[in-house]
C-alpha cells in the first residue's frame, strides 16, 4: 500500500490484522504493530483492539495482555478475546480472574454469549463446578438469553465436572443436538462409569469424531470391559478414524483386562493388536512408559521372555539417558 503512494489511516489495521489473524502470521503481525506505532494508529480503539485478537491468535497471550492493559476504553470484543485466549491457553485462573475484573469495570453491555461460554468451558475443563455454578446463576439473575451455543457450553460445563443430572437436564432440552455437547456427554458418562448411559447417547451421534470414539472406547476399557472396547476400536478403524495417544492407551488397557483361558483364539488376536497399539504408541511418544510397561506385560502373557528382555533393555537406555541430561543440567 506504502509504496503504491495509498494513503494509510487507522481504518487500514484492523482488515490488516485480522488477515494476519487467521494465518497466524506472527512477524508480518509484529511489523504491521511497528508502522501502526510509528504513524500514531496503535492507541486508536479499533486498532488496539485488533492487535490483541493477532496476537492471542499467534499464541502470544502475554504481547495480549500487554496490548489489552493500555487500552483506555474496552469493549465486549476485547474482554471477549482476552478471555478467550487465557481459556485456550489453559490458563483458567487467570480467564476466571478477568472474567471478575470485568464485570467489576461496570462495562456495557453485560458480558455476551462468547464470553459466557468459553468461561464455562473452561470451568468444565478445570473441574470448577462451584464457579460454574455461580456463572449459570449469572446468567439467570441478569436474564441472559440462552442461545444454542450457551446452552451446549452449560451441559458440557456440568458434563466436565461431573455432575451428569444436571448436564442431562439440559442436554434434554437442547435441539438439535449439538455433536459436540453429546460428546461432552459421552465423556462424563463414561469417566462416571456409566457406560450405558454413554452408549446410549454415543448410538444417537450420525457423525462421530475422534474425541467421541476415544471417549466411548476409555469408558469400556476403565469399567473392565474389554470385548465392548476392542469391537468399538474395530469398528472406529472401519469408519476410517485414525486413533491417537490416547485411543492407543485405551486399546493397551483393554488388552490387558483380557485373560479367560476359554477365550485363547479371541485372546490371541487381541494380544496381536494389543502389542500393534503399544508399538504404534511408542513411534508416536518413544518415552512413553505407560506403552513400554503395556508391551513388556503383553510379550510376559505370551512367553516371549527374549522380547521382554528387549523392552526392559529400551526402558534401561531411557532411564540411563534421562540420569544424564540430569547431570549435565
Amino acid at each position: 500500500m506504502r509504496r503504491e503512494h495509498v494513503a494509510v489511516d487507522r481504518f487500514s489495521f484492523p482488515p490488516l490484522l485480522k488477515a494476519v489473524s487467521r494465518a497466524s502470521a506472527l512477524t508480518e503481525g509484529v511489523e504491521i504493530h511497528g508502522l501502526a506505532w510509528k504513524l500514531g494508529f496503535d492507541s486508536d480503539p479499533f486498532v488496539e483492539t485488533a492487535l490483541v485478537r493477532m496476537y492471542a491468535a499467534c499464541g502470544r497471550i502475554m504481547e495480549a495482555r500487554l496490548v489489552f492493559d493500555k487500552m483506555s476504553c474496552r469493549d465486549v470484543v476485547a474482554w471477549s478475546i482476552m478471555i478467550n485466549g487465557y481459556c485456550q491457553s489453559g490458563l483458567f485462573d487467570t480467564a476466571f480472574y478477568l472474567f471478575e475484573e470485568m464485570k467489576n469495570s461496570n462495562m456495557e453491555p453485560d458480558p455476551d454469549q462468547m464470553i459466557l461460554s468459553a468461561i464455562l468451558s473452561a470451568c468444565g475443563r478445570a473441574g470448577k463446578l462451584t464457579y460454574g455454578k455461580a456463572i449459570h446463576d449469572f446468567i439467570k439473575e441478569n436474564d441472559i438469553v440462552v442461545d444454542s451455543h450457551l446452552r451446549s457450553a452449560l451441559v458440557a460445563m456440568y458434563a466436565g465436572s461431573g455432575s451428569m443430572d444436571l448436564a442431562q437436564q439440559l442436554f434434554d432440552k437442547t435441539s438439535p443436538k449439538d455433536f459436540v455437547v453429546a460428546t461432552a456427554m459421552v465423556s462424563g458418562y463414561s469417566n462416571l462409569g456409566r457406560v450405558e448411559d454413554a452408549r446410549l447417547i454415543f448410538n444417537q451421534i450420525v457423525e462421530k469424531d475422534l474425541v467421541c470414539w476415544s471417549a466411548m472406547i476409555s469408558g469400556y476399557a476403565d469399567s473392565d470391559r474389554p470385548q465392548e472396547a476392542l469391537r468399538l476400536f474395530n469398528e472406529m478403524e472401519v469408519s476410517g478414524i485414525r486413533p491417537d495417544q490416547v485411543t492407543m492407551l485405551s486399546v493397551i488397557s483393554a488388552c490387558g483386562h483380557l485373560g479367560a483361558l476359554d477365550q485363547a483364539k479371541w485372546i490371541h488376536g487381541e494380544m496381536e493388536l494389543g502389542e500393534f497399539a503399544a508399538k504404534q504408541l511408542l513411534e508416536m511418544e518413544p518415552e512413553h512408559d505407560g506403552a513400554l510397561v503395556a508391551l513388556s506385560n503383553i510379550y510376559a502373557k505370551q512367553r516371549r521372555w527374549e522380547d521382554v528382555g528387549m523392552v526392559e533393555q529400551h526402558k534401561e537406555k531411557l532411564t540411563n539417558a534421562i540420569f544424564s541430561n540430569d547431570l549435565v543440567r
